[in-house]
């Protein structure tokens, strides 16, 4: 109560002043908080999910829009991932996949990995020394991945795009794991979709991809 007092005189030394101006502020004010960060990208419904699983295993799309298209969709790849996937990243026997910085190798699924050998065969008919394995026709006389909006123009057959996948899968990994966790298999550094938690999951099917695609 003595400390209460001293500062109730206090205010009133200063408030006695000539030169002060008091500012008062109302306690019962609202609080405005402030951005909060969170998942704000577009991911696909089950509908959408089952139609492009679809479209992707009949064996009639082109090889590289059928791989790409389910690295990202299950396995959560980005297009920068997929577009420098090597030759050497690939290892037959485990059948796994390095993509970039992960940590560890991606174990595809079976849907993923029997759309693997399409895109070797690819390789093969363009004759090329690049050593990356989604080859063009650009690219095929160079020592370059193919090019950033490659697969985006791929993908407009399918009426989707490389970032939609792979946020799909995203969406549905982090709400049913710990964020921090996926973050660290996929060697993100700022994961902006902790805060999130998506309602709609992802639906894969006979052909389910692993629970945790790193």
């Amino acid at each position: 109560m003595d400390q209460y007092a001293f500062a109730v005189s206090g205010i009133a030394d200063i408030a006695s002043g000539d030169s002060v101006c008091m500012a008062t502020v109302d306690p019962a004010r609202p609080l405005r908080l402030g951005a909060q960060p969170g998942f704000t990208g577009v991911f696909l419904g089950p509908a959408a999910q089952r139609a492009l699983l679809q479209r992707w295993t009949d064996g009639q799309t082109h090889p590289h829009e059928r791989l790409g298209g389910l690295l990202a969709l299950l396995h959560a790849a980005s297009n920068l991932k997929i577009r420098t996937l090597t030759l050497d990243d690939i290892d037959h026997q485990r059948q796994t996949v390095s993509l970039g910085k992960r940590p560890f190798p991606t174990p595809l699924d079976p849907t993923a990995w029997t759309a693997l050998p399409a895109c070797l065969l690819h390789r093969q008919t363009l004759s090329t020394p690049n050593t990356y394995l989604i080859v063009t026709a650009v690219t095929r006389t160079r020592s370059t991945p193919a090019d950033s909006t490659y697969r985006t123009r791929h993908l407009v057959r399918a009426a989707t795009t490389p970032s939609t996948c792979r946020q799909t899968r995203i969406a549905q990994l982090v709400t049913d794991l710990d964020p921090k966790l996926a973050a660290a298999a996929w060697a993100c550094r700022t994961p902006a979709w902790c805060a999130t938690s998506p309602t709609t999951p992802i639906t894969t099917g006979s052909n389910a991809a692993p629970a945790c695609s790193r």
